[in-house]
């Protein structure tokens, strides 16, 4: 009786390299990878078309009664982490209005409790450079933000993981 393989959702950006490389060669035919961000990994294990994954934070607090935590890893820092910016032309403080990248449920949810309540969120479409003559600010990560950050298109840029842990003292899921 042959099994099918194991259906394993992967992070597709650069600082999750690691984490799956090793998993690649010994896995063989047992394993078989679908390529996503946050978001999309996110659906696809709630809609069943994966077997494990690793999720936002928030998918699993947001779903916790049909998903199983595995004590294996998770992605955090204690401070900078390059991969989760606000882009703004306007310091932190004086923010209003967001256009928020679709690839991230956490980022998005951590940027929520950062910045208040009353902050007015649009979606990201297209360019986050482009995007700055419309709202304050623009919320990217992954391979996205680590890219930006080197273009230094915005007179501003914040690191939410720096930003949590000098408000909290405690590192960031």
């Amino acid at each position: 009786m042959s099994q099918r393989p194991l259906r394993v959702g992967r992070i597709s950006a650069l600082n999750m390299y690691p984490i799956y490389h090793h998993l690649e060669g010994p896995a063989g035919r047992h394993l078989t990878f679908t390529d996503g961000l946050p978001t999309a990994l996110n659906t696809a294990i709630l809609d069943g078309s994966l077997d494990l994954s690793a999720v936002s934070s928030i998918t699993y607090a947001r779903h916790s009664d049909r998903l199983r935590l595995l004590p294996v890893a998770s992605i955090t820092a204690a401070g900078a982490v390059d991969s989760i910016q606000l882009f703004s032309n306007v310091p932190f403080e004086e923010v209003q209005t967001v256009a928020i990248t679709p690839h991230s449920a956490s980022s998005v949810a951590l940027l929520r409790v950062l910045i208040g309540p009353d902050i007015r969120f649009s979606p990201l479409h297209g360019p986050a450079s482009a995007a700055l003559t419309d709202v304050d600010a623009v919320l990217v990560i992954a391979d996205e933000a680590l890219r930006d950050l080197r273009a230094g298109f915005a007179a501003f840029s914040t690191d939410l993981g720096a930003r949590w842990t000098d408000e909290t003292g405690l590192p960031m899921v």
